[in-house]
């Protein structure tokens, strides 16, 4: 055989194989480069998805300062009215981009093109402010204040009896389950003794939870939401029933001005769907009277609708028809695929302490006449002190 002609085969060989050996080290840098540059990309979204967030709950805290302060200087001054308007300046959606009207003016549209293109702002957002304070303070149901204990109760429950009542399926579904139970059991979380009302030890209830060498129920306020799902009995349809109705961060009673249709309805049996909305109706509408002044004027409008709820309830419930100071603050930035929330609770612990300080004194002073009370509360709203500087008080912040 021709050494020559052999030679020039493994040269074949080897040049293949070295082609292989490049075509493999390309192929491998190539997707490590496209793989690196996905992730900084999206680290790159992330950030700017989180400062559009940043972005927008900076403003939201903006407009509640804005709010506080127009109330506070002009509380007195503004014209039931007007003000509705008033808070739009905290309860109207924001979003970035702005939407622009298909039937808007082609004058309207182009300036709104030339907002956006002069913002730089490529990224964006969506942020939403709720009155917190309208909802029931679950907190209270381990309150030392008794009417505050009774009426939180009383409410929790009014909407496990709603929803029984305007829910077929769901009623079927807990025609047995004992809600008081479950009520003795979030009373457990909060109370101070090691003594279950339902029976026994309260630990006992929490045996899986108490694994970890954490004992369950800490006997504390609950300090976020989820804690309600740890509560034996509570199921996530349970739970999704309260959370939108019930809060940690709550102004000790209840604002009938900003309180939901299912929150109206807890209030008593006999306050329907169709009255709940009617007093939603004329809350939003001044045409219809506008926001209640006090609580002569909400009952007198739920009897006129056909409500029959009894004096004792009238009596007891704690309401209050302040301006909102306690509020929520859900802001979510998007760029690209990536998504940023902040969640911010902005709570006013002055105002708080002297609603519990009132109900307290009444307590003591045994007055149940609405009259007191309705006088007790303007008392508050005239208080004169000056808003404290900087922005509003945040008590609670979280991304995801």
């Amino acid at each position: 055989m021709n050494p020559l002609k052999n030679q020039r085969g493994i040269a074949l060989i080897f040049v293949m194989f070295t082609m292989v050996i490049a075509v493999y080290l390309v192929t491998e840098i190539s997707y490590e480069s496209n793989v690196e540059y996905i992730v900084n990309a999206n680290a790159i979204n992330r950030v700017k998805a989180y400062y559009a967030a940043k972005s927008a709950m900076d403003l939201s805290l903006l407009r509640i300062k804005i709010y506080s302060k127009i109330n506070k200087q002009f509380g007195s001054q503004i014209p039931p009215a007007m003000q509705q308007y008033i808070e739009y300046i905290w309860s109207f959606p924001l979003m970035w981009p702005l939407p622009i009207d298909q039937d808007a003016f082609l004058v309207e549209k182009e300036a709104v093109k030339e907002a956006l293109e002069a913002s730089k702002m490529d990224a964006a957002y969506r942020v939403s402010i709720s009155d917190e304070g309208s909802k029931i303070d679950i907190n209270d149901l381990g309150s030392p204040v008794k009417a505050l204990r009774e009426s939180s109760e009383k409410l929790v429950r009014g909407i496990f009896e709603s929803r029984m009542i305007q829910d077929e399926t769901f009623a079927q579904r807990y025609r047995d389950f004992n809600f008081d139970e479950l009520l003795l059991q979030i009373k457990d979380w909060l109370d101070a003794d090691t003594v279950s009302q339902v029976g026994g030890d309260e630990s006992q209830y929490y045996a899986e939870a108490s694994k970890e060498n954490i004992r369950f129920p800490p006997n504390r306020q609950f300090r976020t939401l989820d804690e309600l799902r740890l509560i034996p009995k509570m199921n996530d349809e349970l739970f999704q029933l309260l959370k939108d109705q019930v809060t940690i961060y709550g102004n000790k009673g209840i604002n009938p001005n900003n309180a939901s249709v299912d929150l109206l309805r807890s209030i008593d049996p006999s306050i329907t769907l169709k009255i709940a909305t009617e007093i939603r109706k004329r809350v939003t509408n001044p045409a219809e009277g506008g926001p209640f002044r006090d609580p002569g004027d909400f009952w007198q409008f739920v009897f006129f609708k056909g409500g029959n709820v009894s004096q004792q309830t009238q009596s007891t419930l704690p309401l209050f028809f302040e301006n909102a100071a306690n509020f929520k603050i859900e802001a979510t930035g998007t760029f690209g695929t990536s998504s940023r929330t902040l969640v911010a609770y902005v709570f006013d612990p002055q105002l708080v302490a002297g609603k519990i300080a009132d109900a307290s004194a009444r307590e003591l002073k045994n007055e149940t006449d609405n009259k007191n009370t309705s006088s007790s509360q303007k008392k508050q709203t005239s208080n004169n002190e000056p808003l404290p500087k900087g922005p509003p008080r945040v008590v609670y912040f979280s991304e995801r």
